[in-house]
């Protein structure tokens, strides 16, 4: 995946998650506030993998089913437009 896709994944994770946490782009990993568990505590446990297209709350993530391929997130959280885009810079499997 070139930076150019990396910044705009970033950037449409950002319009469905808000604000993010720590992100280490070498690896593609980047952290959230859960939109399930957080409650305005800012802990940004939802840590998301962009590059292996996979997500994970570490604090509700095995009783919430947080969990999954990040087209289940933005299945669940996201508007037509987010899903839309984000077909666009899923990353392939190769």
């Amino acid at each position: 995946m070139y930076m150019e896709e990396n910044d705009a994944l970033v950037e449409l994770l950002e319009s469905l998650l808000g604000d993010h946490g720590l992100h280490y782009p070498n690896r593609g990993q980047i952290s959230f506030n859960c939109p399930v568990c957080d409650d305005g505590r800012n802990k940004h446990n939802l840590e998301v993998n962009y590059i292996e297209n996979v997500f994970k709350c570490w604090s509700c993530g095995d009783s919430e089913n947080t969990h999954g391929s990040l087209t289940k997130l933005f299945d669940k959280y996201g508007n037509r437009k987010q899903k839309k885009l984000y077909s666009v810079f899923r990353p392939q499997r190769q």
